[in-house]
C-alpha cells in the first residue's frame, strides 16, 4: 500500500474587520479630536452586530413668536411657553392661547389633581408658578407673606361665614385681619366664587368690613429681590398632593386635590447636610431634594399635624445636582449633571433607587469647569437620549441610555442643536401616532423630530464617523487597498 504524504490543512485567513465606531475618547477637554461619532446613534442586535444609524431629521410642528421657555405634553395637550405666551395645542388641534405668564426663566410642567375626577398642569419656573385649569386659563399659586387687601366683606356676629365680590384673591390657611375679627384668624375654606369660612367666628356685623389678607403659598425668604429664584424649578405630585422645595430647603406640601392650598404646617426641611436646594423630582414614590452636593430622599408616613413625609435617612447620596435644569425624567429614569465636594462634574443616573455613574471621564473633561448649561431628553426609535447643551459648546452631548453610548449631535449649521425642551406626544386613549416634539430656543417654533425626516427642514446634515486607531498591534506600516461599508443611504439625504 502507498505511503501517501499529507500536507498540513491550509488555514483560509479572513479578512480583518476594522472598527468602524468607538467611544468617545478624546485626550483633552476639545471635543474635536480622537474617535467620535457625531449625529449618530448605535444599536446591537441580538446578533451581536452593531448597527450605526443616522440621527433623525427635523420638521416645523407649530410656530409662534419669541424665546422658548419650556414644554411638555400632559393631559393629551402639547403646552409651551413662548415669550409671555402659554399655549396648548390638544390632540388633532390647533394651538390656543391660554395665559400670559412671566418670561425669562425656563418652566417645568407636572400633572397634578384638582379634585375626584379633574385634573390640572403646574408649571414653574422658581420664581412664579401657575395651574392650567380644565376650563381654560391659568391661575397663579400665591407666595407666602403676600399681603392683599383692605378688601369690602359681608361679616356677621358669631358667625364664620363671610361673603365677597371675588375669593380667588385670597386662599386657604391665609391669615385674616379687620375689625370684628378675632386674633389668629385664617381662611378655614374657600366655599365658593364669593363666600368664603372662617377657623374663628366674627365678632362683629357689618356688610363693608374692610379685612386685609396675608396669604399662605409657597416659601419665600426674608429680603428677597424682586424676580429672584424662590424654590428649584420643579414639582412632584404624591397622592394627590403637589410638593416643591425652596432653596433654603423647605419641603412644603399642598392639600390633596388643590394645589392653591398651602398649609403652612405642611413643612419638612432637608437639613441632613448644609446647602441651598437645587432641584427636586420623585422616583418609586420618594420625593428627592437634589442640593449643590448630595441628595436627600422621603417618603410618605401620613403623619398629622405637620408634614406627612420623613427622611429616608439610609438613601442619602453625597451626589449633588450641578444646576436646576440638568435634571432630566426619562420613564422611570433620572439624569442629571452633577456636583460633588471634591470630584469634577459627571452624569449620573437614578433607576429604581439605585444610582450610578454614567459619563466617561471623557465626558468628565468636557464638563470640567462648566458655568451653565441646559438639557432636554426624549425618546425615539427605541432608545432613550439625555441631551446636554454646554454654555458656550460647539455640539450637543448626547447620551443614549439604551445603548449605553455618548455622542455629538449638531443642528445642519453646525454648533448645538437649538433646543431648550423635549416632549413626547401620543392619545393614551384612543393611540394613533406618537410625536416628539423640540422646541427651539428662539425662533419661537416647535419641531418634530422623525427619522423618516431626513433632512433638518429641507437642510442636509452630515452624519461623521471618526474610527478608533488600528494597528494589529504592530508599528510596521500598512497599507489598505480597499475598503467595503456596509449600510443604506436614503434618497435626499
Amino acid at each position: 500500500m502507498a505511503n501517501y504524504t499529507r500536507d498540513t490543512p491550509k488555514e483560509v485567513q479572513l479578512p480583518v474587520r476594522l472598527p468602524l465606531v468607538g467611544v468617545l475618547n478624546q485626550r483633552s477637554d476639545s471635543g474635536g479630536i480622537d474617535s467620535r461619532l457625531i449625529n449618530g446613534y448605535v444599536e446591537k442586535g441580538q446578533d451581536g452586530e452593531i448597527r450605526v444609524t443616522k440621527r433623525p431629521g427635523l420638521s416645523v410642528a407649530y410656530t409662534s413668536t419669541g424665546v422658548g421657555y419650556g414644554c411638555a405634553f400632559l393631559n393629551n395637550t402639547l403646552y409651551y411657553v413662548f415669550g409671555t405666551a402659554l399655549i396648548g395645542t390638544p390632540i388633532g388641534g390647533s394651538p390656543i392661547g391660554i395665559a400670559t405668564v412671566m418670561a425669562g426663566y425656563k418652566y417645568t410642567f407636572r400633572e397634578v389633581s384638582l379634585g375626584l375626577s379633574a385634573r390640572g398642569v403646574l408649571l414653574t419656573n422658581g420664581i412664579v408658578a401657575y395651574v392650567i385649569e380644565p376650563g381654560g386659563g391659568a391661575r397663579q399659586i400665591s407666595v407666602a407673606g403676600t399681603a392683599v387687601g383692605p378688601v369690602t366683606c359681608s361679616i356677621t356676629n358669631t358667625s364664620t361665614t363671610v361673603t365677597t365680590a371675588d375669593t380667588t384673591l385670597f386662599t386657604k390657611y391665609s391669615d385674616v385681619t379687620g375689625i370684628g375679627i378675632a386674633a389668629n384668624t385664617t381662611i378655614a375654606s374657600i366655599d365658593s366664587s364669593t363666600q368664603f369660612t372662617l377657623s374663628i367666628a366674627a365678632t362683629a356685623t357689618n356688610a363693608s368690613a374692610a379685612l386685609s389678607f396675608t396669604l399662605a403659598g409657597l416659601p419665600t425668604y426674608f429680603g428677597a429681590p424682586s424676580n429672584s429664584q424662590l424654590w428649584a424649578p420643579q414639582a412632584v405630585e404624591l397622592n394627590k398632593s403637589v410638593y416643591m422645595v425652596s432653596i433654603h430647603s423647605e419641603l412644603v406640601g399642598s392639600d390633596p386635590d388643590d394645589p392653591f392650598a398651602w398649609n403652612p404646617l405642611n413643612k419638612i426641611v432637608a437639613y441632613a447636610d448644609l446647602g441651598l436646594s437645587i432641584a427636586l423630582s420623585k422616583q418609586l414614590s420618594y420625593p428627592i431634594v437634589f442640593k449643590g452636593t448630595n441628595m436627600e430622599f422621603f417618603r410618605d408616613e401620613g403623619t398629622s399635624p405637620g408634614s406627612p413625609l420623613a427622611r429616608i435617612e439610609g438613601m442619602r447620596a453625597d451626589v449633588g445636582c450641578a444646576y436646576c435644569y440638568a435634571l432630566q425624567e426619562i420613564d422611570d429614569k433620572l439624569l442629571w449633571v452633577s456636583s460633588a465636594s471634591i470630584s469634577p462634574p459627571s452624569v449620573w443616573m437614578l433607576h429604581n433607587g439605585k444610582y450610578q455613574e454614567v459619563a466617561t471621564p471623557a465626558v468628565k473633561r468636557l464638563l470640567d469647569g462648566i458655568t451653565t448649561l441646559n438639557t432636554f431628553a426624549f425618546g425615539c426609535e427605541g432608545h432613550l437620549f439625555y441631551c446636554i447643551n454646554l454654555t458656550g459648546g460647539s455640539n450637543t452631548l448626547v447620551y443614549d441610555i439604551t445603548s449605553d453610548y455618548w455622542s455629538y449631535w449638531t443642528s445642519a449649521s453646525g454648533g448645538q442643536l437649538p433646543f431648550v425642551a423635549a416632549a413626547y406626544s401620543f392619545n393614551a386613549l384612543t393611540g394613533g401616532a406618537r410625536h416628539v416634539y423640540l422646541q427651539h430656543a428662539t425662533d419661537g417654533k416647535i419641531y418634530e423630530l422623525d427619522l423618516a425626516n431626513v433632512t433638518d427642514v429641507g437642510s442636509t446634515f452630515d452624519m461623521d464617523i471618526y474610527p478608533p486607531e488600528f494597528d494589529a498591534n504592530m508599528l510596521t506600516s500598512k497599507y489598505l487597498s480597499k475598503m467595503y461599508v456596509s449600510g443604506d443611504q436614503q434618497t435626499g439625504s
